[in-house]
């Protein structure tokens, strides 16, 4: 289950191995396996994600990504890039159930997914079961310029952050520009990274319900907050 695109986030060393654990070939670091997949936290920071994991959030999840990204990713990327999509390398970080990693190889696209959270456990019913990593975006298991398109879903809002909540870490923000600064070093030069957070257009957050602690934080974002981060969301990517 370990393609040849994955290194040890340390050293950027070649990883080889059997189902029991994983080398690094340069540093000798040792991996241990969750199940069918090496647990790739080069770091003690880096721990499993504490998401929830259900058969209806799953559901809900896969459907809407799987719409997503056949009616958003994919026509945006050919307005980007090209028509013909075949061939190019795609990451999905913080996947999630990985659903789009199944869309995105149906249409050509050398995708890959890495999460480190509860739903992983969705990535046996993938049709594409090999193309998951269990690791972590503050220190990616790739080399750098690996990718054409990374794609993170509604991921920085979800890092450093004190477990499936909203509740802040005191180094939150040099967790997020972790985060940002290994997003960039897998993306080739002149490639695209996709970054859907939520902007407060719509009336309600109600995928995050089980985050928020009353019912008044599932409604919109004030005004002044809203029209930075449309202007930040329009400047680095557009719509689609």
């Amino acid at each position: 289950m370990l393609d040849s695109i994955v290194v040890y986030p340390g050293c950027r060393g070649t990883l080889s191995g059997g189902t029991e654990a994983i080398v690094c070939e340069q540093c000798g670091e040792v991996y241990k396996t969750d199940g069918k997949y090496p647990v790739l936290l080069a770091w003690e920071e880096d721990d499993r994600f504490e998401d929830v994991s259900n058969c209806c959030l799953n559901e809900y999840e896969a459907r809407t990504n799987a719409f997503t990204t056949q009616n958003c990713y994919l026509p945006l990327l050919r307005r980007l890039m090209r028509p013909d999509l075949r061939g190019l390398r795609v990451l999905s970080a913080g996947c999630g159930v990985g659903v789009d990693v199944d869309v995105f190889r149906q249409a050509g696209l050398k995708a890959f997914g890495v999460d480190c959270g509860s739903r992983v456990e969705a990535w046996s019913g993938r049709l594409h079961p090999d193309a998951f990593h269990m690791g972590s975006v503050t220190h990616l298991p790739y080399p750098g310029g690996s990718f054409d398109v990374v794609i993170t879903g509604c991921l920085l809002p979800h890092i450093g952050v004190v477990g499936d909540s909203v509740t802040l870490r005191s180094d939150w923000e040099a967790q997020r520009v972790r985060a940002a600064a290994e997003l960039l070093h897998v993306t080739r030069p002149g490639g695209h990274i996709m970054m859907p957070i939520p902007i407060a257009f719509g009336p309600a957050d109600l995928f995050h319900k089980g985050q928020m602690t009353g019912p008044a934080q599932t409604r919109s974002l004030a005004p002044v907050q809203r029209a930075i981060l449309a202007s930040v969301v329009q400047g680095s990517v557009g719509w689609c």
